[in-house]
């Protein structure tokens, strides 16, 4: 089991870069967790206990505002860590979690996890590692929303779904399995936008929509967009 379970974290880049000693930790001393679909992992202002990864399923990071209005951030998936913000500054959860579909996450608790880096303090580095992941597309992000066309922005979210959220050049896959609502609410953008949005990506043969799902048919072209803004060719 153990061995199954370090071979399926290792597609991870983080955790394959980590130190024996840390991943031992991490295969030894995690718990897991199964939730079914809507089921809560926490609260947005909940007390922090410990680090996730996604051995299975699909995660929803987001929140409601006072009234009722959603806000997405990511659907993490599988091989996604998260919930390293609070275990460094020791606040409460940032955003809510809720499972999207039926999930089984690998759970490493709090008060061991400080024991660990008390007696391994050169792991924090891994753990800032971790959260600099999310910081950089962050920064970037900000720079296309104030420069960049909607298109460049979805272009860019595109790829990152693709990458599965993690900060190396591996594309994990060419199918996005996700609604056109859920991804304007990742963008701020109404479901009618984010339709026109994908049409022109359509007609320029860059993508071909299926139900509730993305197929990338031109990666490079994709990227070129995501970097750049080029035109699509559409009217």
């Amino acid at each position: 089991m153990t061995e199954s379970l370090h071979h399926k974290l290792c597609a991870n880049a983080w955790y394959a870069s980590q130190s024996e000693s840390f991943q031992q930790f991490i295969l030894t001393q995690h718990k897991t967790v199964h939730l079914e679909k809507g089921q809560v992992l926490f609260y947005r202002g909940a007390v922090d206990d410990g680090i996730y990864a996604i051995l299975n399923g699909a995660i929803q990071l987001g929140f409601s505002d006072a009234e009722g209005h959603e806000s997405l951030m990511l659907i993490a998936e599988t091989n996604l860590w998260f919930g390293e913000i609070s275990l460094i500054d020791g606040k409460p959860r940032t955003h809510d979690a809720i499972a999207s579909q039926t999930t089984t996450l690998l759970h490493l608790p709090k008060n061991a996890l400080l024991n660990f880096l008390t007696q391994y303090p050169e792991c924090w580095r891994s753990i800032a590692l971790l959260l600099s992941q999310k910081i950089r597309p962050l920064l970037q992000d900000i720079e296309v929303l104030q420069h960049g066309s909607l298109q460049q922005r979805l272009a860019r979210r595109l790829l990152m779904i693709l990458h599965s959220y993690d900060d190396t050049n591996v594309i994990k896959k060419k199918q996005i399995e996700l609604s056109q609502e859920r991804l304007g609410m990742m963008l701020s953008l109404s479901r009618q936008r984010i339709n026109g949005l994908l049409h022109e990506l359509e007609d320029a043969q860059i993508i071909k929509r299926e139900f509730k799902s993305i197929h990338i048919l031109d990666i490079a072209r994709l990227k070129q967009l995501a970097e750049s803004g080029m035109e699509t060719g559409a009217e």
